[in-house]
């Protein structure tokens, strides 16, 4: 067809593996598509809604299905062909307004593409264009969809809480002021159903399933993005909260980890092993933010400390701990796609430098032995990074913390 051979420079065999695996991995975390509907407009079934704007999903689709192939040795180059791809197919766009659920679609998942490739400023830009996409369409609004159909509705409200995710990650990651409105929104919960239970046939909304589905994944982020935004707004507004407010926020994660279904602390589905380690990281994460102040003020010894202070400081090195013992699991447990390990490192790098600021200050301690047990684990999992387009990362990280860890070494 047109659409296989705008990407001619990769096997027609390895555009439909890309397809498969953006399926496997990157939906079961981000369901912005319908896969079904999806498939059927690419085997030409159905219309592809959007001219434009499908052919750039479809080739944004493939880039990222292009990092979730397990076991891959490649070089990377297809991932940089398709993105090359996709933002050459912009022109066009940028030239013309769609008013359909294709467009925000499509800039979503390609803001997140370049995030994944390091491209962080277009990330942001195309992740700006998706929003007013979105409020331009009313996904900010239930009743701007009231006229459509149960599944359509539905369909909307996936793609306005994915959107939300990504923004509020964003903000979270690099530290920019959110970009969401924060009046006049109006948007249910996405359902918690399997797609056999929910098709563009149903006419009465069905009850939610109490089991993991593709759409687990992202009801509970966006639960956990409404919970850190008050977090990151509370710290934000006052930078140097009291120790009793501090640890409000930091039972509130608590309660919040404890409130998650069974799903969460299973082995078992095993296709929801991904999504169970990442929210795991983002909680660790958070509390790590929550405690950073107390953790510096401790650390730098700028005046007393309380015997609270004392035990928020050890909190916050044993959260970093515990994201990289689990990210070490995870990682050993099977071989894992470039998707998988992109989260992996965005946790881990961050995390290790808890152990080493400890090392550093308290040298002597006598869990001393143990934060270098951590550090060793850390620089093993950048040492093992498979994925040609990941190792230049990994290696600079793994520079540094070696540098640091030597400096730690010497004190």
């Amino acid at each position: 067809s047109s659409t296989m051979s705008s990407s001619a420079q990769i096997a027609p065999e390895q555009l439909a593996s890309y397809i498969e695996a953006y399926f496997g991995v990157f939906h079961l975390q981000y369901p912005l598509v319908h896969q079904a509907t999806f498939r059927a407009q690419l085997g030409d079934i159905v219309p592809r809604a959007g001219g434009a704007a499908w052919t750039l999903l479809y080739t944004v689709i493939l880039g990222l299905g292009s990092m979730c192939i397990t076991g891959d040795t490649g070089d990377g180059s297809e991932t940089l062909i398709l993105y090359d791809k996709a933002s050459d197919l912009l022109y066009p766009l940028a030239c013309r307004t769609f008013l359909i659920l294709t467009s925000p679609q499509a800039f979503t998942l390609l803001a997140n593409y370049a995030q994944k490739l390091s491209h962080v400023s277009q990330g942001t830009v195309f992740l700006g264009i998706a929003l007013r996409m979105a409020i331009n369409l009313g996904l900010h609004c239930e009743a701007s969809s009231k006229h459509m159909s149960l599944f359509e509705q539905e369909q909307r409200r996936r793609v306005w809480y994915i959107l939300f995710c990504f923004e509020s990650g964003a903000a979270i990651t690099f530290g920019h002021p959110s970009t969401l409105p924060t009046f006049g929104v109006d948007v249910w919960p996405v359902l918690n159903v399997p797609d056999t239970v929910f098709t563009p046939a149903t006419t009465v909304r069905p009850p939610p399933s109490s089991g993991a589905t593709a759409y687990s994944s992202t009801f509970y982020q966006a639960c956990f993005h409404q919970l850190a935004g008050q977090v990151l707004n509370c710290l934000t507004v006052n930078p140097h909260l009291p120790l009793d407010d501090v640890l409000r926020l930091y039972r509130d994660v608590d309660s919040f980890q404890n409130s998650l279904p069974a799903f969460f602390f299973a082995a078992q589905p095993s296709w929801f092993d991904f999504a169970r380690h990442r929210l795991a990281w983002r909680l660790d994460n958070l509390r790590m933010v929550i405690l950073r102040q107390t953790f510096l003020k401790v650390s730098l010894a700028s005046g007393p400390v309380t015997p609270e202070e004392e035990r928020c400081w050890g909190k916050c090195v044993d959260c970093a701990a515990e994201v990289i013992r689990s990210v070490q699991r995870f990682t050993s447990s099977g071989s894992r796609c470039m998707m998988e390990l992109w989260y992996a490192l965005h946790f881990v790098i961050p995390s290790t430098f808890l152990p080493l600021i400890a090392l550093r200050v308290r040298p002597s301690s006598p869990v001393a032995i143990e934060w270098l047990e951590v550090v060793q684990s850390a620089k093993s999992i950048l040492e093992r990074i498979p994925h040609a387009l990941l190792k230049p990362l990994a290696t600079r990280c793994l520079t540094i913390i070696t540098a640091v860890a030597n400096l730690s070494e010497g004190n």
